[in-house]
């Protein structure tokens, strides 16, 4: 640039002078460039030179009475960058990145940096989900930065109070929170909350006056499911000929070949089979099981002798660990006679075994006596650890008979030969009817059962019984409470629950005088004189035969309790028009769920199977391998394959609701 024209004077000693702010004697001043041949001038013309401290006189903004602004710049000249500036912004770190920032510490600047916030309002700079605009959530947060943790939550869960504990609770008293309150559950629908046994889900106990399932206004709004044999089905094996009646007895027989499935017997005692006898199931069964196919026969090598009329198994009677088999063949001859046999075959060989393989051969003592029309193992009477046997003879000497045999009997053995000789003078068919009745008297050993189908009576014995026995020394008789019934069938089980042994007997009626009841029992401890008054079954019509046979199940709902399951031949009279829908579809089974404590009425039952002909159930362990028990339910008059060929179908207990 052009400079001004300057001044020189000589002074003493001879020497220049710059013509500028330097002062003598100093003849060297900072920022004179004296030295260097430079000159204290204001190059940038701001007013300012190096000689008056400009920190940058080739611009004009930057002197010392320049004004700071924010630009990285000392424009005043004092040293310091972007200082004293008027409206600097105060800033925190903002660790979390979501435009709140944290913390009691602030940094002053022209501009907020990244990772910083004008405000320090975040409760937790930790954690982008807690801001004083969030959202509360359920996650033990204070989203919103209120000093609350998961208080207003939008969608938290609505519970509701529980005062009965029966994990269900008051829908008139809802609480939203994330987590529930005291006595607040997450299920409502209660219709009593001051009562534990109502509640959805529970089981309807029928005619009671109480709503157990809160599923209607109007209490005991029972009913049942109707199935087919289709619905049910598992398997199931079908008769060949006309008349064989295949399904006239059957038994469980448990796992005889250690498979892990359960097996059973069926019988085909009918004139039309070709060889009486029973037929060996193995498990698993699922689809028809041809009958040419199955494990083996159980044959007596006699004809006409009506081996297959009964059957027991799953009973050890010889004790070699081996499940055994029991068949009753009521016409066998025996001495030239028609007195009646019981086949014992011991395991395992209990296929293909004619006549009788290892095991025993009992017989009976008097012509026509039908020894063998009924057969049980009844399991340990005396303590020995072998299970044990009873056939009956109800025909024997007018009045019926029972021989109870011990020490697992070999060979050929007599009437005579029995451990007990069961009878008495009041009975007109004793021993028609035999069960296992678990231990009544709590003395730990099996104690029997022995029913009169034809009186309609029922005796329950301590198992220590030996030689002639009147069956009037009974623990327990059961006799009818109505004078024109005559007894089905007869269950020994715990039906209430209450760890004691429990009867029921069903009842075939005269349907011209018959009333409601088709069945009755009485709760545990059994003992002297019963007339099941402690709960009945009924139809509410003349339906005469519906607890024609009755069965304890095992527990096929796992709620703890056993099952009962009552099968009837078919309606042969006319029905009152309410229960025509539930009653006029000829032969059914009805399933009963239990815990069994009141009486009820077979439409409150939990299913009805349509049946094709008379049906004799019998329960069952898990045949088909779906780890519930399952029923077999013979259907002898079945004319699927001919005129009562008969049939068997195993009903899955998982396919039962």
């Amino acid at each position: 640039m052009q400079r001004p024209a300057r001044l020189f004077v000589l002074g003493t000693g001879g020497l220049l002078l710059h013509g500028c702010c330097c002062a003598w004697p100093d003849l060297s001043p900072s920022g004179c460039g004296y030295d260097s041949g430079s000159y204290c001038d204001d190059d940038d013309a701001d007013g300012y030179s190096d000689c008056s401290s400009d920190c940058d006189d080739d611009d004009p903004t930057v002197n010392p009475g320049a004004d700071e602004t924010c630009n990285g710049i000392d424009e005043d000249c004092d040293g310091a960058i972007d200082d004293g500036i008027w409206g600097v912004v105060v800033y925190y770190v903002d660790a979390d990145d979501d435009g709140y920032g944290g913390g009691s510490g602030s940094t002053e600047g022209c501009s907020i940096p990244a990772g910083h916030a004008d405000n320090n309002d975040d409760c937790d700079d930790e954690n982008d989900d807690a801001r004083p605009d969030g959202v509360e959530v359920c996650d033990g947060a204070d989203n919103d930065c209120d000093g609350d943790i998961d208080e207003d939550v939008p969608d938290a869960a609505t519970w509701y109070a529980d005062a009965d504990g029966d994990g269900y609770g008051n829908a008139d008293a809802p609480v939203v929170a994330c987590d529930a309150p005291e006595a607040h559950v997450a299920a409502s629908g209660d219709c009593n909350d001051a009562a534990a046994e109502v509640a959805p889900g529970l089981v309807e106990i029928c005619h009671d006056g109480i709503d157990q399932d809160c599923t209607s206004a109007t209490a005991d709004a029972c009913g049942y499911t109707a199935l087919s044999l289709d619905d049910t089905l598992a398997g199931g094996g079908l008769g060949s000929r006309d008349e064989e009646r295949l399904g006239g007895a059957l038994a469980y027989a448990g796992d005889l070949d250690g498979d892990g499935n359960g097996d059973f017997v069926v019988g085909n005692a009918g004139a039309g089979a070709l060889v009486q006898g029973a037929y060996v199931v193995m498990g698993p069964v699922n689809g028809v099981v041809e009958l040419d196919d199955v494990a083996g026969r159980l044959e007596t090598g006699e004809s006409g002798d009506e081996a297959g009329t009964s059957l027991a198994g799953g009973g050890d009677v010889d004790g070699d660990g081996y499940l055994d088999l029991l068949m009753g063949a009521p016409a066998a001859t025996v001495d030239g006679a028609v007195r009646g046999s019981a086949w014992l075959v011991y395991g395992p060989e209990v296929t293909d075994c004619s006549p009788f393989c290892d095991g025993a051969r009992l017989d009976g003592d008097l012509p026509d006596g039908r020894f063998g029309q009924a057969v049980a193992i009844v399991g340990d009477v005396d303590g020995d650890g072998l299970d044990d046997v009873l056939v009956g003879a109800p025909a024997r000497d007018g009045g019926g008979a029972v021989a109870l045999f011990t020490d697992a009997p070999a060979g050929m053995l007599g009437f005579a030969e029995a451990t007990a000789r069961l009878g008495s003078p009041a009975a007109s068919a004793a021993g028609s009817g035999l069960g296992a009745a678990g231990d009544v008297d709590g003395d730990g050993l099996a104690d029997l059962a022995v029913l009169d189908t034809s009186a309609g009576l029922a005796w329950l014995l301590p198992g220590t019984v030996s030689g002639e026995v009147d069956l009037a020394s009974a623990l327990a008789s059961i006799s009818p409470p109505l004078g024109d019934a005559t007894a089905g069938s007869l269950v020994l089980a715990d039906l209430d629950g209450d760890g004691n042994i429990d009867v029921l007997a069903s009842g075939l009626r005269d349907e011209s005088t018959a009333t409601d009841a088709v069945a009755w029992g009485n709760f545990g401890p059994l003992a002297g004189s019963l007339a099941g008054e402690d709960f009945s079954v009924t139809t509410g019509g003349g339906y005469a035969n519906a607890g024609a046979h009755a069965v304890a199940m095992d527990d096929i709902d796992f709620d703890g309790a056993g099952e009962l399951f009552l099968a009837s031949p078919a309606a042969a009279a006319l029905l009152p028009p309410d229960y025509d829908e539930i009653l006029s579809h000829g032969a059914a089974a009805w399933l009963v769920p239990g815990p069994i404590s009141a009486s009820w009425h077979l439409a409150d039952s939990s299913a009805r199977v349509s049946l094709d002909g008379d049906a004799v159930p019998a329960a069952a362990g898990d045949l088909d391998g779906d780890l519930r028990p399952d029923l077999l339910l013979g259907v002898p008059g079945d004319d699927t394959m001919g005129t009562d060929a008969g049939a068997v179908y195993v009903l899955s207990g998982g396919a039962l609701p």
